[in-house]
């Protein structure tokens, strides 16, 4: 004759479920393959990441070498103005 299996609480579970109680989002950690199952979507957005990534560093690196060139020479480089750095990101799309 077996017994009933008792179902144990965790303290630590029961004190993580008490303290997102009050919390508006819950972040949970999972790889990108088991959240996408659909192949072809995974490698859309996949190929998306990559082409932001890319852009998002060519970007700062053009900054880098145009700050180090305005050093170089001298030149004033405090009245680049917020229309500059978003005609450089447009620049690579």
């Amino acid at each position: 004759m077996e017994l009933p299996k008792v179902k144990k609480k965790r303290s630590d579970v029961s004190k993580r479920i008490e303290g997102n109680k009050d919390t508006d989002f819950v972040c949970i950690k999972m790889s990108w393959n088991s959240l996408c199952k659909n192949n072809y979507l995974k490698q859309g957005i996949q190929e998306i990441v990559y082409n932001i990534n890319k852009i998002s560093f060519l970007s700062y690196k053009l900054l880098n070498f145009h700050f180090i060139r305005l050093l170089e020479e001298n030149k004033d480089y405090l009245n680049l103005h917020k229309i500059f750095f978003i005609t450089l990101l447009v620049m690579f799309l």
